[in-house]
């Protein structure tokens, strides 16, 4: 998951993984957000689980189930609006 991801569906949209951070912008001339994540079992979980299927950013309460992720694509679905979200890697 480490890297960049651009999303298929919007052009603006992009997502970085670095260690522990989940870093997002949405445009080139908005700063990047920056909030810890973890791996977990479910989204109420507090304890990292690397092989768990849920992304959780737990300071800020936003989850996503990862529905599928290999070396060029990412699939998740964000929980609360169900919204399927696909990115493809760049770096």
């Amino acid at each position: 998951m480490q890297g960049k991801w651009k999303s298929i569906d919007d052009a603006n949209n992009v997502l970085w993984f670095q260690d522990t951070w989940r870093k997002e912008s949405t445009g080139s001339n908005k700063p990047w957000s920056k909030d810890a994540f973890i791996l977990a079992d479910a989204c109420n979980s507090k304890v990292q689980n690397t092989s768990g299927s849920y992304l959780v950013c737990p300071n800020i309460d936003l989850c996503w189930y990862i529905i599928s992720i290999n070396a060029t694509t990412l699939q998740l679905s964000y929980i609360g609006r169900g919204n399927t979200l696909m990115y493809k890697r760049i770096r």
